[in-house]
């Protein structure tokens, strides 16, 4: 559930929005443009720790686009031994 809320005016179309709305977060963008204006090619990273039980060590990753992340990530934890005792 989303408490806050904070409704700022579009600099594009002039649009007031929530920047704190899960649309606004999943979309991105600068904080002045409204979701539907925010247009923003991110690259998505992620951290992953070594498998090799050094706790020192990790690695940061680059993906083109964030479902390619959420698969990779998935398949890290399964074969990393994360969370399995």
């Amino acid at each position: 559930m989303n408490f806050m809320k904070k409704l700022i005016t579009c600099s594009e179309c002039e649009d007031d929005f929530d920047l704190f709305s899960d649309e606004k977060k999943k979309v991105g963008g600068k904080i002045n443009h409204c979701p539907s204006c925010a247009t923003e090619n991110t690259v998505r990273y992620a951290g992953v720790a070594s498998a090799d039980g050094k706790q020192a060590q990790a690695t940061i990753l680059k993906f083109s686009s964030d479902k390619d992340r959420q698969s990779y990530l998935r398949f890290w934890q399964n074969n990393s031994g994360l969370h399995k005792g």
